[in-house]
């Protein structure tokens, strides 16, 4: 028999967000929540570039300065560089 602990686990990353996002939608779509904040679907989509854009620029240059594209993130790596 499972422990109390383990239900709780399982609910929490198993059942729940499949829940969540069935709740969201159904806001999304039956009650026209978006339409309340005078969202349209031009707005989300253009707000959606703009966080993808930022998203791969900002990964880009954290990835570049920890040398993570220059294959010099490993201590092996980092030891020749400095001997």
């Amino acid at each position: 028999m499972p422990s109390l602990e383990q239900i709780k686990q399982y609910l929490i990353s198993t059942v729940i967000p499949p829940v969540a996002g069935i709740l969201a939608t159904w806001l999304t779509v039956h009650v026209h929540l978006l339409a309340t904040f005078h969202i349209t679907s031009t707005s989300v989509a253009g707000a959606l570039t703009q966080l993808g854009i930022w998203g791969v620029t900002t990964l880009t240059v954290w990835l570049s300065t920890h040398n993570i594209l220059k294959g010099l993130y490993t201590p092996e790596a980092k030891a020749k560089i400095h001997s």
